[in-house]
């Protein structure tokens, strides 16, 4: 009996281990993150692993209202948040942007967006954009080495009725999905564009789909056009860029428990990971 328990004892430190493996690699995935708690007047601190730290620019500024923890980030002009770092970022097919916006309505747009810039121009865009219209979500894609855009708008959603709401958006190779305040809304396959790019991390050709956000990191929030007066004041929070798609249990978990505790625990897939190796334990029992 006591080899019994031992050995169980042993196997679940085990997977304790390995989950906490998996969930170190996770987060490594993380392009940036930002709760916008920090003291930097003028500025965010990325929460996540690679210190792409971000600057406030004509109207940005830390608000003490707040969805999660004890800051948020606030507009009550037009304005912009922008980080950039010139390092190489391997996202061809796979990423993630999720956020929280709380907005009456206003007479611009906004736009979430992360990207690549060689210098002069855009190679790669991925965006979420709020429509001054109606409030509802256009999602666009550019393609990096090309001037092909695709874009869809997802108009049974409301976001501009003050109301704190999440929005997450998903790239899985070709396929895009939308999810609004944890509910999936939007699927819908992406167009194919059969050109070949050099990834110099896995040291070979691979194909591009629309969505490739290039080779250098930036990322953005917008006001446009920005010479338009704000209705009220636009509040963000939890604003985080994965280099892979959130999966609904991610989803989840940011929606519930907000990206603090979502990046310390990075959950895995309960239906692909616990469940299966909890059921490999009792067989060994």
């Amino acid at each position: 009996m006591f080899r019994i328990v031992l050995g169980f004892i042993t196997t679940f430190a085990f997977i304790n281990f390995a989950i906490a493996s998996e969930n170190l690699q996770r987060f490594d995935r993380v392009i940036a993150a930002y709760d916008f708690e920090n003291d930097i007047a003028i500025g965010a601190l990325d929460i996540g692993p690679r210190n792409i730290q971000a600057g406030f620019f004509r109207g940005a500024f830390k608000s003490d209202e707040l969805k999660f923890g004890n800051k948020s980030l606030a507009f009550e002009r037009s304005g912009h948040f922008s980080a950039r770092e010139d390092s190489f970022l391997s996202v061809f097919s796979e990423a993630s942007i999720s956020f929280w916006i709380k907005t009456p309505e206003q007479p611009i747009d906004i736009l979430v967006a992360m990207g690549a810039y060689n210098g002069f121009e855009n190679e790669g865009i991925t965006s979420i954009r709020v429509l001054r219209d109606n409030g509802g979500i256009r999602i666009t894609q550019i393609g990096h080495g090309t001037r092909s855009a695709e874009g869809y708008n997802i108009e049974d959603v409301k976001v501009m009725d003050s109301k704190w709401h999440h929005l997450v958006f998903t790239l899985d190779h070709n396929k895009y999905t939308f999810f609004f305040d944890s509910k999936n809304v939007f699927n819908e396959n992406a167009m194919y564009e059969a050109i070949i790019s050099w990834n110099p991390i896995t040291r070979e050709n691979v194909p591009v789909y629309i969505g490739y956000v290039g080779d250098r990191t930036t990322i953005s929030i917008e006001l446009v056009p920005d010479y338009y007066k704000i209705n009220g004041m636009i509040l963000f929070d939890d604003l985080v860029f994965y280099e892979e798609a959130f999966s609904a249990t991610d989803i989840q978990e940011l929606y519930k428990n907000g990206l603090k505790n979502f990046l310390e625990v990075m959950p895995v897939d309960p239906q692909e990971k616990v469940a299966t190796t909890w059921a490999e334990i009792k067989s060994r029992r």
